[in-house]
């Protein structure tokens, strides 16, 4: 499937590095909608600390411009700057992005990817044909979708889906679905600290609150991969999409453009502090080089060095 892939990036004109042989045999991503990195240490977030210690880990990771969550988690997962992969917008729109994604990626070169996210707007960059699994919100009512799936309730219509995006509410669908099949790629996303810095503020008690309720999802998302007997051979990146200041995240200020970034699992560093800048960008040809799958060339991400074995 390897080669299959590799000639079919040559003939759309796409360089790449063959990766070597898997460093991992799983990577779970997980994305904290609005984490700052300071506020791991001021909400006393248990996970994501022993994550820390236990993998290697980069305070002041770097988001894209325009620092919002479509842009973001497009260069995220497709590690490609927003000028390349297109997506400037920041709500639900029909269709999806036409760069090669994480997702469409891995299936190419053999291996199964899913997807839990809890926001609509991520549609777009969850490519339906290349997952096994994608679990979200309804699409909004005024949006058109094969997709979506009418119901009558009460004599109005109204579009079915998942009935609980909320953290534990992923968590419990990634418990049930996750281990019958352990793909190769997860991605998990939750909305909690994102929601909570919008309408209390960022670094607020409730904010703060927020990130402890994402960090005991992250802890349950680690127990369920040590029941299923792939804790071991799974890597766990935890980052985000951006930070926020007072009740927003868009002006160009360290507040919102600084993320956290942290990796743990098989032939990753522990305890190690990367002090220089990793970018977003940066998460996609990682995780292909963790999975040995080939990485693009003409990515505009780079390889976290620190964290794979070359």
């Amino acid at each position: 499937m390897k080669r299959v892939l590799l000639l079919g990036l040559i003939l759309l004109g796409w360089s790449v590095t063959v990766s070597g042989a898997p460093q991992a045999e799983h990577v779970v991503l997980i994305s904290l909608d609005g984490l700052r990195p300071d506020a791991i240490e001021e909400s006393g977030a248990v996970t994501l600390t022993i994550l820390i210690k236990d993998g290697t880990y980069c305070p002041k990771a770097k988001t894209v411009r325009p620092s919002l969550t479509v842009p973001a988690h497009a260069s995220m997962l497709t590690g490609l700057d927003v000028s390349r992969h297109g997506a400037n917008w920041n709500d639900y729109k029909p269709g999806e992005i036409s760069s090669p994604t994480l997702f469409s990626l891995v299936k190419k070169s053999g291996g199964g990817a899913m997807a839990f996210c809890s926001k609509p707007k991520l549609y777009p960059m969850l490519p339906k044909e290349s997952l096994e699994l994608r679990y979200l919100p309804p699409i909004p009512e005024n949006w058109d979708s094969a997709d979506s799936k009418l119901v009558r309730a009460g004599g109005r219509k109204s579009y079915a889906g998942p009935p609980d995006t909320t953290a534990p509410g992923i968590v419990k669908v990634f418990a049930d679905k996750w281990p019958k099949r352990k793909p190769a790629f997860a991605f998990v996303h939750f909305r909690e600290t994102d929601v909570a810095g919008h309408k209390h503020d960022w670094m607020s008690d409730e904010y703060l609150e927020a990130v402890r309720v994402c960090d005991r999802a992250v802890g349950s998302i680690l127990e369920i991969l040590e029941k299923s007997g792939a804790r071991s051979k799974t890597a766990v990146i935890v980052t985000s999409d951006h930070g926020g200041d007072g009740g927003h995240h868009l002006d160009d200020i360290p507040e919102n453009n600084t993320i956290p970034w942290i990796c743990a699992g098989p032939g990753v560093p522990k305890g190690l502090k990367i002090d220089r800048e990793v970018s977003i960008k940066d998460t996609t040809p990682t995780i292909l080089q963790l999975l040995g799958v080939p990485v693009p060339k003409k990515l505009d991400g780079k390889l976290v060095e620190e964290v794979v074995l070359r």
